[in-house]
């Protein structure tokens, strides 16, 4: 089964939307790093419980991280939209080689 990955989808939600900054400016505005802040705490949030692949919490994130890419006005390069499915591992297998 595939799922989700909302972390993944963030991250590259930041390195898009900090890449198109002015290339003249050394520093982040103030009102992004305001904006950034909110949005880390937000998605950061217990109420998100986690965001496991496949649970609403993590619907909700997507859905929000959705509408701040169209926010910025950022084009969908995805394969649905901005994101991008692949397998997720539920369970990982502990043998004697594993440390």
């Amino acid at each position: 089964m595939k799922y989700y990955s909302t972390l993944a989808a963030l991250l590259l939600f930041r390195l898009i939307a900090v890449g198109q900054t002015q290339e003249s400016q050394t520093e982040t505005p103030p009102t992004a790093v305001t904006n950034m802040t909110f949005d880390i705490y937000y998605i950061a949030d217990d109420v998100m419980m986690g965001r496991f692949p496949g649970t609403e919490q993590a619907d909700l994130v997507r859905g929000y991280i959705d509408g701040r890419m169209r926010q910025y006005g950022l084009r969908p390069m995805g394969e649905d939209g901005y994101f991008q499915e692949f397998p997720v591992p539920r369970f990982v297998e502990v043998g004697e080689d594993t440390r």
